[in-house]
């Protein structure tokens, strides 16, 4: 037997926890979700070093100081670009690779600010000074969390379908990891699908090139994708709701997304894409919240995803 009367209760009592959650998140500063733990490195350290700080500590860039003054910042998208994978790799410093050019904000800025700017100005990360001295840093992960509403109304505007980047790079498994690179750096992507007559076989991504830079010491002796690509793509429909996918991202540790239809890929999001839509978008996702026949729905605590084959290579995931 069904209540109506009590589902709409529900209805109205999420719809309300949703309206908090958004004013919050307008009042939200940089000072609320910025990580204080700060990994930095001197700008005559080898490149080799900052590689083995970013994966010993598992993040994706490096705050880089000359005594106690900020002079860039060292990203996964830096070794990409500036890198060459060759002897010539093992002469270079950080401040040949680094981004002198920092994005900085004060404590109390705005969240919203923040992420309009990082857009404004190219970067997906914000480090946060007090005076002369570091006191955070602001990541896209950082965002996420902060977004992460206990409820979210379903509407179609709100999936992730509606602002996916829908020309996905892709590569053959035998092209070279040189032409791989220059082809990620002109299009400004951190990430290429490996794919086979249009049906996925791996990923490769930014931070798999810093592995690699890593792993075989500044030099990159495997020269074709597939031999060091992920051979296990997951990926999400595109109807689902972008709060699911901020979740997704989080439990699963990832960056980005591809999106499928069927056994094809036809789009990705990454976590930029995700903080951008939903923060300069509260007044769209509070819209939906308000409608009458809104479908809120309440996001448990321990996030269940279950994912099913697609090929052999192609997982893709939906709420259990």
């Amino acid at each position: 037997m069904r209540f109506p009367v009590f589902g709409s209760i529900i209805r109205a009592h999420r719809r309300r926890r949703i309206e908090r959650a958004i004013a919050d998140l307008k009042r939200a500063t940089v000072r609320d979700v910025m990580s204080t733990y700060i990994i930095t490195i001197r700008p005559d350290e080898t490149i080799v070093a900052a590689a083995t700080k970013m994966i010993a500590e598992a993040i994706s860039c490096l705050v880089v100081m000359d005594n106690d003054r900020l002079s860039g910042i060292v990203t996964e998208r830096d070794f990409l670009r500036k890198v060459p994978f060759d002897t010539r790799s093992l002469r270079l410093r950080v401040r040949d690779v680094m981004t002198a050019d920092v994005v900085t904000a004060a404590p109390d800025t705005p969240l919203v600010t923040a992420v309009r700017m990082m857009r404004e100005k190219g970067f997906r990360r914000v480090i946060v000074t007090e005076g002369p001295r570091v006191v955070g840093v602001v990541t896209q992960n950082d965002l996420m969390r902060r977004a992460a509403l206990i409820a979210y109304p379903v509407s179609p505007e709100l999936s992730i379908g509606a602002f996916m980047v829908k020309d996905v790079l892709t590569a053959a498994p035998n092209e070279s990891f040189s032409r791989a690179r220059e082809r990620m750096r002109k299009r400004g992507v951190g990430c290429i699908v490996i794919a086979d007559r249009g049906r996925p076989l791996g990923i490769f991504t930014e931070y798999d090139a810093v592995s690699q830079f890593y792993e075989q010491k500044g030099r990159l002796r495997v020269r074709e994708l597939e031999m060091f690509m992920r051979k296990h793509v997951r990926a999400l429909p595109a109807v689902t709701n972008a709060f699911v996918a901020i979740r997704f991202l989080l439990e699963k540790g990832i960056r980005r997304i591809p999106v499928a239809d069927g056994d094809r890929i036809v789009g990705i999001v990454t976590e930029t894409d995700l903080v951008r839509f939903l923060y300069l978008n509260l007044d769209k996702v509070l819209a939906a919240a308000e409608r009458k026949d809104a479908d809120i729905r309440r996001m448990p605590r321990h996030v269940e995803f279950h994912g099913e084959f697609r090929g052999d290579h192609l997982k893709v995931y939906g709420l259990a």
